[in-house]
Parts: C-alpha cells; sequence; structure tokens
C-alpha cells in the first residue's frame, strides 16, 4: 500500500556552507511528491534545494521548491546522468550567484524528462530559469521541457554553456519560441 504526505523542507541548523538540504550521490535513486524545499542555501555549493552527482537518479511530481540559493542550482543542481524526471514542480524565486536559478544541468538533459514544470521569477548571472551544461555541440544536448512555463527569470530563462560553433545564419529564435541571444565576449552580426 502506498502512502500519500506531505512534506517540507526548511533549514537546519547550523547550516552547511556547501551542501544541499537533499545530497543523491553514488546511484542512489530518490522519488519526491508534492514537497516543499523553501529558504535553503548552499552558498558556495551546488544546489541549494537538492544536489545529485555520481549517479544519482531523482524522480520529483508536483513539488515546491522556493527561496533556495546556492551558487549554481539555486533549487535543483542535477550534475549526474540520469536520468532524470520532474513532472508538475514549480520552481519560484530561487536565487544562483553564477548559473541556474531554478534549475543546472550539468549531464543527462537529453535522457531526462521534464513536464509542466513552471519556473518563474528565479535569478541568476546566467540562465535565470535554467541553465545546462553543453560539453561539445555534437554531443546533442537539448534541453526539452514540455509544456512548461517560463516567466520572469533574469537575466534570461534559458541559457547554456558557451561552446565554439559555426552558423551559417543568425535566426531570430528556434522553433522552441525562445529567443537566441548573444552574452559574454560572443557578437552577432546582421545579415
Amino acid at each position: 500500500m502506498e502512502s500519500s504526505s506531505t512534506v517540507s523542507l526548511r533549514p537546519t541548523w547550523p547550516p552547511l556552507a556547501t551542501a544541499a538540504t537533499i545530497v543523491l550521490e553514488s546511484a542512489a535513486h530518490v522519488t519526491l511528491r508534492q514537497c516543499v524545499a523553501a529558504s535553503n542555501t548552499s552558498p558556495r555549493g551546488m544546489g541549494g534545494g537538492l544536489f545529485a552527482t555520481n549517479g544519482a537518479r531523482v524522480s520529483d511530481t508536483g513539488s515546491l521548491w522556493t527561496l533556495n540559493a546556492a551558487r549554481d542550482g539555486a533549487a535543483i543542481a542535477l550534475v549526474s546522468p540520469g536520468p532524470h524526471e520532474s513532472i508538475n514542480a514549480t520552481l519560484l524565486r530561487n536565487a544562483a550567484r553564477r548559473q541556474g536559478g531554478g534549475l543546472y544541468l550539468d549531464h543527462g538533459a537529453e535522457v531526462s524528462t521534464f513536464t509542466s514544470l513552471v519556473l518563474r521569477n528565479n535569478s541568476a548571472s546566467s540562465g535565470g530559469g535554467v541553465f545546462w551544461v553543453l560539453e561539445h555541440p555534437s554531443s546533442g544536448a537539448h534541453f526539452f521541457c514540455d509544456n512548461c512555463t517560463l516567466d520572469k527569470n533574469a537575466p534570461t530563462d534559458v541559457a547554456t554553456s558557451a561552446v565554439s560553433v559555426g552558423l551559417n545564419a543568425w535566426p531570430s529564435s528556434f522553433l522552441s519560441g525562445v529567443p537566441l541571444t548573444v552574452g559574454g565576449n560572443a557578437s552577432a552580426y546582421e545579415a
């Protein structure tokens, strides 16, 4: 028999400067349902709410990740190859100092499933909503989020790591409707 309950994750004392509220590693697999992770901090580390690494896998349905802070991936940092799954989760008002205010992905983005997420009012230096690491353009890594809402994330909703790519044309947007912007030391040319 499966039981259902709501779990709230709040900061503990004393706070650990380099650890998230939930840390998964060494092939751990966790299933989260309707959890609330609020006001957690990992100022020098990754994943204020959740950090998964070294083969860990995460399945999350209906959770709320809000007011979390970290260097990278303020709400959730997934640096494990996955696959990961997140459905109907809300990432709201999280703040990262560097990358991924809501969600940070390093490996596994192309094999993970993200459906009906709401990423709103998150902030970071790059990728306020989502930041994913693209190791090489030929790796085929893409961030797919079906029926997702990305709104008012600063400075942009989605960003990825810089790679060397050649463009024959500079489109104003991709099929996803996410504007193609230029940042850092890149430059754009009008055709």
